[in-house]
């Protein structure tokens, strides 16, 4: 893989890991992030004005780059428990995700584990970032 394309999938990975919506210009390639204003977290002000405009000047030009959905991201959870942990950790994730609220329980019982909390950021970015990547495969066909 390219540095260029690399660099890219690594910005849009961050960019839905912060829950931007992301754009990509269909020929040259650059990237538009913006809040969803849809959630309540963020509010539309000014800050965001030059990347709206440009949405609205040149729309047709770009594309949304659909982000992951929470069946994706408990299948990540899912996966790491079971196929990258060691007993007992792997059976309390899993029960962390049979309860109630999973990802709270998940992120729970993984914040307490120093040694496997690392690799579950670097599991976790590493699908995401396998995702992204399918997504802009799609794109450019």
């Amino acid at each position: 893989m390219n540095l260029y394309l690399e660099n890219l999938i690594n910005e849009i990975e961050n960019d839905f890991d912060c829950g931007m919506k992301v754009f990509i210009n269909k020929t040259n390639f650059k990237i538009i992030s913006l809040p969803n204003f849809d959630d309540s977290f963020f509010e539309e002000n000014e800050a965001w004005n030059e990347q709206v405009n440009e949405l609205n000047r040149d729309g047709e030009s770009y594309v949304e780059i659909n982000i992951w959905d929470s069946s994706f991201s408990y299948e990540i959870m899912k996966s790491f428990a079971e196929n990258v942990c060691e007993n007992p950790l792997k059976n309390k994730l899993l029960k962390a995700l049979d309860k109630k609220k999973p990802f709270q329980e998940f992120k729970y019982v993984i914040n307490f584990e120093n040694e496997n909390r690392q690799k579950w950021f670097e599991y976790k970015k590493m699908k995401q970032k396998n995702y992204v990547e399918r997504e802009l495969n799609q794109l450019t066909r």
